[in-house]
């Protein structure tokens, strides 16, 4: 017979797994959108500095978040704010 800890912990493992793989997902969606960047900004040289100062904040924010990942603490690579005059 299964105890609540232990389901719980099966539960908890369960969804570590899944949000790992979902991070894995976003990293490899994020590293094909900036290298999206480079392609325009090599058609549009005007654009190369913005687009190079937004992948190198990119890179030192990824760093960080593996920083964070390593003393345990998960930090997604983007955050998502609803802003509204309204509360529900």
């Amino acid at each position: 017979m299964e105890t609540a800890a232990a389901a719980m912990d099966a539960a908890t493992s369960t969804g570590a797994v899944a949000s790992a793989k979902s991070a894995s997902i976003l990293n490899r969606g994020l590293r094909i959108f900036f290298s999206e960047f480079v392609r325009v900004s090599l058609r549009h040289p005007s654009q190369a500095l913005f687009f190079a100062r937004t992948v190198w904040w990119q890179g030192k924010a990824a760093r960080l978040r593996a920083r964070h990942a390593a003393e345990g603490l998960q930090v997604p690579p983007i955050a998502i704010f609803s802003i509204t005059n309204r509360c529900w």
